[in-house]
């Protein structure tokens, strides 16, 4: 069985635990980039909320990601009003993943709630099994030994738990 970390990042916090979980399960990592960049400062953050809040799909650069390749999936997002990042809408129906099993990794800054994670799991094929999440607060401003030992505990039994959080 093949394993793949698929995952979107605009500050960083979403790249920074999904390369540590790629490295503890030894994935195959994918990092979706976006065609048309966001602006800099604090204006990427005015324009990544307003394509949430109007669920503008932004149209993401090609991967050479094939889902077959594939039996377990690891998808990583930003948490933006209290939604995933349209980049990885843009994933999901550019890479149509169907039978997989999948575990979710969401950081943010204090807003995400099972609301978010039920919505991004109505953006996923019936045919898939959510097998665990993660919800991490701002895990660069937490980048100490502890946190990175969570993030490794949870790769490694990501696919026999259901649900962490924050340590």
């Amino acid at each position: 069985m093949k394993t793949a970390v698929v995952y979107y990042s605009l500050d960083g916090n979403t790249a920074f635990v999904c390369d540590e979980i790629a490295k503890v399960l030894g994935a195959d990592k994918f990092v979706i980039e976006l065609k048309n960049e966001f602006p800099h400062g604090f204006m990427k953050y005015v324009f990544g909320g307003w394509q949430t809040i109007t669920n503008k799909i932004p149209e993401i650069a090609d991967l050479n990601f094939n889902p077959n390749d594939y039996d377990k999936i690891v998808l990583g997002s930003p948490c933006w009003a209290s939604s995933i990042a349209p980049a990885i809408k843009s994933f999901l129906e550019k890479y149509p993943l169907k039978n997989k099993e999948i575990a979710l990794l969401l950081c943010h800054g204090g807003g995400a709630s099972e609301k978010t994670v039920k919505k991004w799991v109505s953006f996923l094929d019936g045919s898939n099994t959510v097998s665990a999440t993660l919800k991490l607060v701002n895990p660069l401003k937490s980048h100490s030994a502890r946190a990175i030992s969570f993030v490794g505990s949870w790769a490694q039994d990501i696919w026999t738990e259901t649900t962490k959080t924050n340590p």
